[in-house]
Parts: structure tokens; C-alpha cells; sequence
């Protein structure tokens, strides 16, 4: 609906499949920056804030998944979590090898999934995917 935003745009949202393309190629006539050199740039204004997903990453979100970054930890009964800056979030994964990244700060996308007994306040993350330059 109308947010009486300045930028409200109530058409098309699908984008030509050279937008991104397009857009780089402008932005570098109007900067002199190239992309790697703006991501760059981006990357060092702000730090940790900044995250750059790639086609895959993006992907896997737009079809239900969930972002989350934060230091991996692992309880006594072996059940693992990422202490994320919004809280704590558990998370489970089969096929990728956890243990190794306890302690260790991970960006990993994950589908959501509710508690055993089907409670919404147990709500867990099943992850797909753990960037490995994390």
C-alpha cells in the first residue's frame, strides 16, 4: 500500500535480467569506482554491519531462509547456537561439520523450523548454508 514515501514505486518488480550489470556500468561512469572497489569501500565504512551475499546466498533467502551472524557455541548437551546481536538463536545443521566452527564468528542462512513439540518459542534454524570465508 501507499507508505507516502518519495520513492513509492507502485510498478513492475521484477528487474531485466542485465539490471545489475547496467547498474554497475553507471555507477562506475558516475563514481570511478568499480564494483570490487565499491564493495570495498563499503566493507571498510561499516565493518562487521556490512555483508555481502552473493547469487547463491540471495537465492537461498528468497526462498524462506533466514540470515543470521553471530559466534557459534555449543551447550552441554550438545545442542549449538549462534549468540547473535539480537539474541540467541539455535540452530542445527547434519551435513555441516559444526563442531570445527564452535567459538568461531559464521554467517550461515537457515530455514526456520519450530521446537519438537511444535511451539513457536522454541524456534530453531535447520542451516543449509555456511559462508566459507566466515
Amino acid at each position: 500500500g501507499d507508505t507516502g514515501r518519495p520513492t513509492e514505486y507502485d510498478g513492475p518488480k521484477v528487474q531485466p535480467v542485465d539490471w545489475w550489470h547496467d547498474f554497475w556500468t553507471r555507477h562506475h561512469k558516475n563514481t570511478g569506482m568499480d564494483r570490487n572497489e565499491t564493495l570495498h569501500l563499503l566493507s571498510t565504512l561499516f565493518g562487521d554491519r556490512f555483508h555481502y551475499l552473493d547469487h547463491e546466498e540471495v537465492e537461498r533467502l528468497s526462498k524462506g531462509g533466514v540470515l543470521v551472524t553471530g559466534t557459534l557455541t555449543k551447550n552441554g548437551d550438545g545442542e549449538f547456537y549462534v549468540e547473535a546481536e539480537h539474541g540467541r538463536v539455535r540452530v542445527e545443521a547434519e551435513a555441516l561439520k559444526l563442531n570445527e566452527r564452535v567459538g568461531s564468528e559464521i554467517e550461515a542462512i537457515g530455514r526456520p523450523r519450530r521446537g519438537e513439540d511444535g511451539d513457536e518459542q522454541e524456534a530453531r534454524l535447520q542451516l543449509t548454508h555456511i559462508r566459507d570465508d566466515a
